[in-house]
């Protein structure tokens, strides 16, 4: 068995985050902060380091219980069994907990459970899931917004129309031309929900 003490920074640790390279991990505890490790050796963590970083989500939280980084490492988070919800973060540096800043959004889950327990993102950031101990469920929450093309005036559009936006996560192909240097331009959609 290998393991790694966290006892130094939390006596109540409640969830932990790795990056996909495994090269860092992020565990919450119980003091509604969360705490920055690195691996030597990737996966290992008996060559884990506290990396001297921290962050106090204590503002939002009071029952800090699962934690999510996006892939990218720009954005937290923290699902609170105190408030019931979800709260997002910003890292102005990648990966670097102690960057993080509060986005002012959340999410209220008390309508589903009132024991959250751990969070999870899929990749694509379109769906989130968390477990409930009050009912014995998983939730599944579907995160993705529409997305909105607001198109230059100028563009005059084959069949007079500007097209639709499209769905979220769905690919389409614009192309346009212009025939006075700029000044107008002609826009036609040449492929729509490519995979």
């Amino acid at each position: 068995v290998t393991n790694f003490s966290v006892s130094g920074q939390t006596g109540d640790p409640n969830d932990i985050y790795f990056t996909n390279d495994g090269a860092k991990f992020y565990v919450n505890g119980g003091n509604n902060d969360v705490y920055q490790y690195s691996c030597s050796t990737a996966w290992d963590v008996s060559t884990a380091s506290y990396d001297s970083k921290s962050f106090s989500s204590v503002s939002q939280t009071s029952q800090l219980e699962g934690l999510w980084l996006k892939g990218d490492g720009s954005k937290m988070f923290l699902l609170d069994r105190g408030n019931l919800s979800v709260f997002q973060y910003t890292l102005s540096t990648a990966y670097d907990v102690s960057t993080a800043s509060y986005d002012s959004v959340s999410f209220s889950i008390s309508s589903q459970d009132s024991n959250p327990q751990g969070i999870y993102f899929k990749p694509d950031g379109d769906k989130f899931y968390f477990v409930g101990a009050a009912n014995d469920n998983v939730f599944q929450y579907s995160s993705g917004s529409p997305i909105t093309i607001t198109w230059d005036a100028d563009i005059e559009w084959g069949g007079g129309t500007a097209p639709d936006s499209p769905a979220a996560g769905e690919k389409d192909l614009y192309t346009f031309t212009t025939d006075d240097g700029g000044t107008t331009y002609f826009g036609v959609q040449s492929g729509d929900a490519f995979s």
